[in-house]
C-alpha cells in the first residue's frame, strides 16, 4: 500500500504525458509563503477511459537551518475515485523555487518524507526509497531537449479574476524504462503540450495545461521487432483556486 500511495503522489503535474521541467521557469521565493496553496483539476482521456484527478499543493510550515537556509514543508494531496493520498515533504525552499514541484530535482535533497493513504495513519518513508519511486514515476516528465516556443500571452478566466498568462508550447519525445505493475517496461512518449502561467499563483505559477501524447510501451528485453502497445492520451489541467491560510492535513508527524 505504501508503494502505491507514493506512486500516485509523486506524479505531481506530470500525469499529462508531457514533460514540464524545461518550460517551468522559476517561482519567486516570495510566493512560497507558509499557508500558500493552489488546487487543480486534471482530466485525462486515454482511449475509452477518462480519469479525473484533483491535486492540491500547500506550504504548511518552514524551518530555518543554523546557516540561515530556509526549508519548507510542501504538502501534496491527490484525490482520485475511491482514493485520497497525501505526502508531506521537508525540502529546501531554494530548490522548490528554482524548479517547481513537478521536478525531481526539487526533492533530491529532501530531509523528511511523510505519506498517508486514505484514513490510515501517516508513515515516514526512507528518503532513498521515496526518491527512487519518484524518479521511476517522473522519468518521462523532464525533457531538456524539448522544442520550446513562446506564444502570445492569453487572458484566462479564474476564480480570482482574469489572469494575463504567459503561454509556452513544448514538443518532444522522451524515453525511459519504468516499473509498471511489477513489470519492467520500455516507454516512449511523443508529446505536445501548452502551458499557461501567472506569477500570482503560488508554488507552481500554473494556470492551465493542455497536453496530447502518443505513448508506446514494450516489455523490457523484448525481441527486436516486437510491436509495442500504443495509446493516445489527452490531458487538461485547470486551476480550481488558490490562496493563503492552508494548514497541514498531517499535524502529528510519525
Amino acid at each position: 500500500m505504501r508503494v502505491t500511495a507514493l506512486a500516485l503522489a509523486v506524479v505531481v503535474l506530470s500525469w499529462t504525458g508531457a514533460p514540464a521541467a524545461a518550460p517551468v521557469g522559476s517561482v519567486p521565493a516570495a510566493r512560497l509563503g507558509v499557508g500558500d496553496w493552489a488546487q487543480y483539476r486534471a482530466v485525462t482521456q486515454a482511449g475509452a477511459r477518462t480519469v479525473e484527478v484533483t491535486q492540491r499543493y500547500a506550504i504548511v510550515g518552514e524551518e530555518r537551518q543554523a546557516d540561515g537556509v530556509r526549508w519548507v514543508w510542501l504538502e501534496i494531496a491527490i484525490g482520485m475515485p475511491g482514493t485520497r493520498m497525501i505526502q508531506k515533504v521537508l525540502l529546501p525552499a531554494g530548490a522548490l523555487a528554482a524548479k517547481g514541484p513537478d521536478s525531481w530535482e526539487s526533492f533530491r535533497d529532501a530531509r523528511r518524507w511523510i505519506v498517508r493513504s486514505g484514513d490510515s495513519p501517516a508513515t515516514e518513508m526512507p528518503i532513498a526509497e521515496a526518491l527512487a519511486q519518484m524518479r521511476n514515476q517522473t522519468a518521462l516528465a523532464e525533457d531538456p531537449a524539448a522544442a520550446v516556443k513562446d506564444l502570445a500571452p492569453e487572458s484566462i478566466a479564474t476564480p480570482r479574476g482574469a489572469l494575463l498568462c504567459t503561454r509556452r508550447e513544448s514538443r518532444g519525445v522522451t524515453k525511459a524504462e519504468q516499473l509498471q505493475g511489477g513489470t519492467q517496461v520500455a516507454v516512449s512518449n511523443a508529446y505536445t503540450s501548452t502551458v499557461w502561467r501567472h506569477d500570482t499563483v503560488p508554488i507552481t505559477r500554473l494556470v492551465r495545461t493542455v497536453a496530447e501524447a502518443t505513448v508506446e510501451v514494450t516489455p523490457a528485453g523484448s525481441a527486436a521487432g516486437t510491436r509495442p502497445s500504443r495509446q493516445q492520451t489527452r490531458t487538461t489541467i485547470e486551476l480550481v483556486d488558490f490562496g493563503t491560510g492552508a494548514t497541514t492535513a498531517i499535524p502529528d508527524l510519525p
